[in-house]
């Protein structure tokens, strides 16, 4: 039997104004919206599965331009998510962007 997943079903994890992963209730999907990133300004959004070992890897489309990527991570011990996204548009190529976030408290 596979071990549970790490995140937490429902909640926003956060990294400050950077970056927002909202679970879904069932814990299996995610999505997220960016603040400005290289390569996307206007920020992205992205939508992703997540995996029964709390691994996660979607796809990144820009809120205003034609921007597209790829977004991969995993949820890890201490409610935090951890990954990189890397939006790519024909003239420019962000590489990869870290982001380590946490379960928003309110």
């Amino acid at each position: 039997r596979a071990a549970a997943s790490p995140l937490v079903a429902g909640a926003v994890y956060a990294e400050g104004d950077r970056l927002q992963l909202r679970v879904g209730e069932k814990g299996r999907r995610l999505s997220g919206t960016t603040g400005p990133l290289p390569c996307a300004s206007g920020g992205v959004s992205f939508r992703a599965a997540v995996t029964r070992d709390g691994s996660f890897r979607g796809t990144i489309r820009g809120r205003v331009s034609s921007a597209t990527g790829t977004v991969l991570g995993r949820f890890g011990p201490r409610t935090t998510a951890s990954g990189i996204l890397r939006v790519r548009l024909p003239d420019c190529d962000s590489g990869p962007v870290l982001f380590v976030a946490g379960v928003k408290r309110n």
